[in-house]
C-alpha cells in the first residue's frame, strides 16, 4: 500500500470518529452545558434578587427617618410593618420601596401617646389604633385616603379632626368620652360606627344622631346614660331601640302603640 493511501486511510478514520463523536457526544456535551447555563443564570438571578431585598430595605428604613416620629411605640410599630414588607421579593403583592406606600397599619396594644410623624403615611386606607394611650388625633386628618378607622379604648374627647375625611366609611370610637358626637353627622361617606361612652352627651344630640343618621350606629347597652333629658319618652324609647337596646314589654308595648297612632294619622292625611 502506497503512504500516500495509508496517510489517506488515516485521515479518513480520524473523519469518521470526529463525525461519530458530534453525533454522540455534542448532544450530552451541549445539554451540561445547558444545564451549567440555567444554572448560572438562577444563582445571578438569587444574588440580585437579595440585592434588590436588601436595597428595598435600605429605602425603607431610610424613609421611615424622614417621618420623624417621635413615639418610640408608634415608630417600632410602623417600622416592624415597613421592614416586613420590604423584605417581599420587588414583584409581588404587597412589597414596599418606601414607607408611606403602606395601606395597612395595626398598632393596636402598643401604648401609643403621639401620633407626630403618622400623616406622612398618605396611602393608609385602614388604620388600627385601638387600645393605646391617645388623646389628639388632629393629624389623622392628612390621612385622607382612610376607609376604615378603629379608635377603640382610647383618651379621645374631640373628633372634629375626622370630618376631612371624606372616604371614611368604618369607624370604632368604643371606649373613649367624647364631649360632641355631632361630627359624626357631618362625614360623609360613613356607613358605620361603633359608639363611644354617651356619659358626655347630651340626649338631645344622641336623639339627633339615631334620627339622623344615614349609617349603622352600633351602641354598648351599657352606655346609654346621656345628659339631660330626651324630647319626650317616646323619643328616648326610640333612641334606645336604634341604639340596639333592649325595651321592657311595656315600653315596646308603648313605643308601639304611638308607632300605630303615628302611621294612622299618616295614613288620614294622605287620603282625606
Amino acid at each position: 500500500m502506497k503512504i500516500t493511501e495509508i496517510r489517506l486511510s488515516k485521515t479518513f478514520s480520524i473523519i469518521f470518529i470526529i463525525i461519530i463523536a458530534s453525533v454522540f457526544l455534542l448532544p450530552v456535551l451541549g445539554m451540561h452545558f445547558m444545564l451549567w447555563l440555567v444554572d448560572r443564570n438562577e444563582q445571578r438571578a438569587e444574588f440580585s434578587l437579595d440585592e434588590s431585598i436588601e436595597f428595598q430595605i435600605k429605602t425603607v428604613k431610610s424613609s421611615i427617618k424622614q417621618l420623624e416620629i417621635v413615639d418610640l411605640a408608634l415608630l417600632q410599630c410602623i417600622s416592624e410593618h415597613a421592614l416586613e414588607r420590604a423584605s417581599l421579593p420587588p414583584a409581588s403583592s404587597g412589597s414596599i420601596e418606601f414607607v408611606d406606600e403602606l395601606e395597612w397599619l395595626n398598632c393596636s396594644n402598643r401604648n401609643i401617646v403621639n401620633l407626630d410623624g403618622i400623616s406622612g403615611l398618605q396611602k393608609l386606607t385602614a388604620l388600627n389604633l385601638a387600645n393605646n394611650n391617645i388623646a389628639n388625633i388632629h393629624l389623622l386628618a392628612k390621612l385622607d385616603k382612610l376607609e376604615d378607622l378603629d379608635l377603640s379604648n382610647n383618651m379621645i374627647v374631640n373628633i372634629d379632626s375626622l370630618t376631612a375625611l371624606p372616604r371614611l366609611n368604618k369607624l370604632r370610637l368604643s371606649g373613649n368620652h367624647l364631649d360632641d358626637i355631632k361630627p359624626l353627622l357631618a362625614l360623609i361617606s360613613l356607613g358605620e360606627v361603633y359608639m363611644p361612652d354617651v356619659s358626655k352627651i347630651y340626649c338631645a344630640d344622641l336623639e339627633r344622631l339615631l334620627n339622623e343618621a344615614r349609617f349603622v350606629v352600633h351602641q354598648n347597652n351599657d352606655n346609654q346614660a346621656c345628659k339631660g333629658d330626651y324630647s319626650s319618652e317616646i323619643a328616648k324609647l326610640r333612641a334606645i331601640k336604634k341604639a340596639g337596646g333592649i325595651l321592657s314589654p311595656d315600653d315596646e308595648s308603648m313605643l308601639l302603640e304611638y308607632e300605630l297612632n303615628e302611621m294612622k294619622r299618616d295614613y288620614q292625611r294622605k287620603y282625606n
